[in-house]
């Protein structure tokens, strides 16, 4: 089985979004022998990107089909804990397999202590082939209490995408109906603050990423002066009648072992004038704070229009320490649950 390296990658200045696009069984290069098809040298991949500031993904959740019964799992691991993301579906004919392959025999070099640590989620990129039976035979493949992740709900599955900085271009079918999906290669160790503080390219030995996964379980079991918020049980309730005021709530999670704060939200243009935060939310370490009833207040004023129920509505909130994070609001009233993305 040949290995396609990333054909290309992008880092946007400042939130440091980062792009690794692979044609899956389209050729390409073999990152282990740093040759291309051409006999021509290539480079090895990188064994760390590192985003600056990290990515935060702690508010957003996937459905996990393979859970019993099936429940939303947050992009967040345990407190001294790794969840491994990785982006991929059952039909890629090279690439993912290789990369899940190469994770699996990665964690087969851990400890049995250090394995008992990380945790791997499989996070679909085409859902309308990847039904829930097929994802979890897919994933059961390769690892024993892996989390197959996958939603119907395009806008969440996009808003996801988006939050991890993951590319994915559906190619048109051929005559049979069959097609290839290009997406980001990579593998995405998420730590208890639902950060990202590194990614690993896929291509690198499973020894390698062994050790890197070593290097970050020592990191995240000492995390002194960390912070990191996790959203939760984000709603919007629409404006009563006569009014243009739509109340926000949401259970702000400090995971972090210093003290932070809310300190602001702002709503897009053209949804409502402003966001109105009652005052700073104190978030202490390793805490819940309610904003909303029973805490501090967050109203967002002069809705313009009507707000449907079921549609997520942008709110961007600002903190003292940690980086900001834009939590698409679900409307109250549509039976969704509530994702989020940091546009840094």
């Amino acid at each position: 089985m040949r290995r396609r390296a990333a054909a290309a990658v992008g880092v946007v200045a400042a939130v440091a979004v980062f792009a690794l696009t692979t044609a899956c069984g389209s050729g390409g290069t073999d990152p282990r022998s740093g040759r291309d098809g051409s006999g021509s040298s290539t480079s090895r991949p990188l064994p760390n990107m590192v985003p600056d500031p990290p990515i935060v993904v702690g508010a957003l959740g996937l459905p996990d089909v393979s859970a019993e019964p099936p429940a939303d799992l947050g992009f967040h691991a345990e407190p001294g804990r790794l969840l491994v993301v990785y982006f991929g579906y059952t039909n890629c004919p090279d690439v993912c397999p290789t990369a899940l392959a190469d994770l699996s025999a990665a964690t087969a070099l851990l400890k049995p202590a250090e394995r008992a640590r990380v945790q791997v989620a499989l996070v679909t990129v085409d859902p309308r082939r990847d039904t829930p039976d097929v994802l979890r035979r897919y994933v059961g493949h390769f690892f024993d209490g892996a989390h197959a992740l996958r939603t119907d709900d395009e806008q969440l599955q996009e808003a996801v995408q988006a939050a991890f900085g993951v590319q994915v271009t559906r190619k048109p079918p051929d005559r049979n109906g069959d097609y290839a999906v290009d997406h980001t290669s990579a593998l995405f160790p998420v730590d208890a603050g639902g950060r990202v503080q590194v990614m690993w390219l896929t291509g690198m030995e499973p020894s390698e990423i062994a050790e890197a996964i070593r290097a970050l379980l020592r990191r995240v079991a000492d995390p002194a002066g960390v912070t990191g918020i996790v959203v939760r049980d984000a709603s919007l309730s629409p404006p009563p009648s006569g009014s243009r005021t739509a109340t926000a709530s949401m259970i702000l999670h400090n995971a972090g072992t210093r003290a932070d704060e809310l300190t602001g939200a702002r709503v897009a243009v053209g949804v409502a004038e402003r966001a109105e935060l009652a005052g700073p939310v104190a978030l202490p370490p390793r805490a819940d704070a309610a904003v909303g009833p029973g805490g501090v207040g967050l109203v967002l004023t002069g809705v313009e229009g009507t707000l449907v129920p079921g549609s997520r509505v942008p709110v961007r909130l600002t903190f003292r320490r940690s980086p900001p994070q834009t939590v698409m609001m679900p409307v109250a009233g549509g039976g969704t649950e509530p994702v989020a993305e940091v546009t840094g």
